[in-house]
Parts: structure tokens; sequence; C-alpha cells
């Protein structure tokens, strides 16, 4: 009985904590489908410490495809210096921290985006731990999604020339997925070159990238705790 009183109210403190979190996400936060975020260095600033730690730390894991929060000390440090007015770009959790137009912009550290997953033709794939990647029709085999770095945003524009109004931040599209054939740069799903189509106006390859971070920002309600029966 007592084990149970002691898990009930760490429940009833983790809750009002997550329920914090979220609001303040809510309101600081901007999630963008290409997979990247902005915050609000006010609110933050604003905020008891504890929720903009978890604030923040929630906004890193979503953006970094992580199921761990970085370390409380660099967290820590990260907090302090946006809210002392942060001047120049930090790195923490595999994401890129830097000033934007008023903003904090967080975005997933181009080099960190290492991984490349072969695709096979119909097939769907996690890629980075943040985007589901979905390749439909018909489709060669052999094609790999890997990001797409300078040089496939160079390629990318030259096929799609619209991208070249897209407002998306170097880091952002340079850790975006591609879906390569080789060294050949074929689509970049995730910021709008989703189709390619033959000069006669038939599609003939077609791929979906869904952000999906592992790690939900807002995160779960705490679990109830009930006497006799456990911890549900």
């Amino acid at each position: 009985d007592r084990l149970a009183d002691t898990a009930r109210r760490a429940a009833r403190a983790r809750r009002a904590l997550e329920e914090g979190t979220a609001a303040l996400l809510a309101a600081a936060a901007t999630f963008h489908p290409e997979g990247w975020a902005t915050l609000d260095p006010a609110a933050l600033s604003a905020a008891p410490e504890e929720l903009g730690l978890r604030a923040l730390a929630r906004t890193l894991m979503a953006v970094g495809g992580q199921v761990y929060a970085p370390k409380a000390a660099g967290l820590e440090r990260l907090l302090a210096e946006l809210c002392g007015g942060m001047a120049v770009a930090r790195t923490l959790g595999g994401c890129v921290i830097a000033p934007r137009r008023g903003r904090l912009l967080v975005a997933r550290e181009p080099d960190a985006a290492a991984e490349q997953v072969a695709l096979p033709p119909g097939g769907s794939r996690i890629w980075d731990g943040r985007f589901t990647i979905r390749l439909h029709g018909e489709a060669p085999a052999g094609l790999v999604v890997a990001r797409l770095g300078a040089e496939g945003w160079r390629e990318a524009v030259e096929r799609w020339p619209a991208l070249r109004h897209r407002d998306l931040p170097v880091a952002v599209r340079e850790a975006s997925p591609g879906l390569w054939d080789g060294r050949r740069l074929l689509l970049a799903p995730a910021i709008g070159a989703a189709e390619w189509v033959e000069e006669a106006g038939r599609t003939v390859l077609r791929a979906d990238a869904l952000f999906t971070p592992p790690m939900p920002p807002g995160g779960p309600a705490f679990p109830v705790v009930s006497k006799g029966a456990g911890i549900i």
C-alpha cells in the first residue's frame, strides 16, 4: 500500500509536468512536415525551468529522431544560452539549433543523417528515425534512401525549379531524404519533389515521405496507479 501511494503521488507529479510541457510546446513550438521546428525563445524563457528543459528535449528528440533525451547538462547549457539571447548556432542531440527571424530553428544536423536504407519497389521503410518513406507503383530495384546533401539539392532544383522558392533552411534541405539510384537523384519526397514524370506526362515513379518521429513531442499522460492491481 505504501509503494502504491508513493507511485500514485509520483504519477500525479509527472502528469502535471507532462501537461505543462505539452501546453508550453503548443504555445512555443511549430513543427513542419519537412522534419524541422521553430521555437519561441521568449516563451521558453518565461516558463519554469523544468518545463523549458522538457519542451526543449522533446523538440530535439522529435527533430533528431531519437527515443532518449540529450544529457541534462547539455540541455541546461543550451536553455541558459537561448534564454540569454543565442547569437550563434549550436548542436545537441543530432540537431542544429540556430537563431532565425526572431525564433530558434531546430533542424536535423546533416552530417548526423548518415543512414542509407534500401527501398524495394512498393516498399515502405523508416529512415533516420524521422521519416516513413513509401515507394509507389512500378520502380526499379536497388533504390536507396539517403540524405539529400548539397549535391542532391542542386540536382533537385534543376529538375524541379519551383523548389528554389521554398523557404527551407540549408540544414533542413540537406538533411532531407532523397531517393537515389546509384549517384543519380530520382526523388526528394519530403520537400515536394515526389513524382518522376516522363516527357509524355506519365508519372513513372512516386514516393511519400511522412515525418513520423518515434516520440511525439507532447508525450502521453502518465498512467493511473491502482492499489492492489499494480500500475496500469
